[in-house]
């Protein structure tokens, strides 16, 4: 009979390798990608103002999210999370701009 715990360590050790690819992927692309959605002119002002903006939210959800879970529990913080997650993915401005410019 197989052990079940070593099944389970199996399992953990997949599910942490699959995290770790695709953080590892975010972190390269975070810098390349950024940079592709700004014109030349201002492309490193708007990667720098990007990356400052993301470390503000980080650092303000780091301090809110054990308030929330504390206040609101698990359920209704996982429903918003979702729900501004797919909110960012869907606005208008992350769409993919057109490759031709003006000069």
């Amino acid at each position: 009979m197989r052990d079940p715990s070593r099944a389970m360590l199996w399992l953990v050790m997949i599910a942490f390798a699959c995290v770790a690819f695709v953080l590892s992927a975010a972190a390269d692309l975070e810098d390349v990608y950024p940079a592709e959605m700004f014109p030349t002119e201002v492309r490193a002002s708007g990667v720098g103002i990007a990356a400052g903006i993301s470390r503000i939210g980080a650092a303000i959800s780091t301090f809110l999210l054990p308030i929330c879970l504390e206040k609101l529990g698990i359920g209704p913080v996982d429903c918003g999370l979702v729900i501004c997650r797919h909110g960012v993915d869907r606005r208008p401005a992350a769409q993919p701009r057109p490759a031709v410019y003006k000069t």
